[in-house]
């Protein structure tokens, strides 16, 4: 079996579906290595952007549905 990428690993603890044993090689990963940590912090902190921006979209849509601001 072949070691998960960190992209797969950082997916998969994003999605809340990362098993203990991958979890634990994602934080041994992490730790140990610069770039890896960089990427899990772009990937996080783009996906709390992400969010942001779909709850703001969520939001227009009911105003516009409703009329109500």
């Amino acid at each position: 079996m072949k070691d998960k990428s960190i992209f797969e690993l950082i997916a998969e603890y994003s999605a809340g579906t990362i098993s203990s044993a991958d979890a634990e090689l994602l934080r041994e990963r992490l730790e140990s290595d610069a770039e890896a940590m960089r990427l899990f912090r772009e990937i996080r902190e783009t996906e709390k952007i992400l969010k942001s921006v779909q709850a703001q979209e969520k939001l227009m849509e009911d105003v516009m549905e409703t009329g109500v601001v």
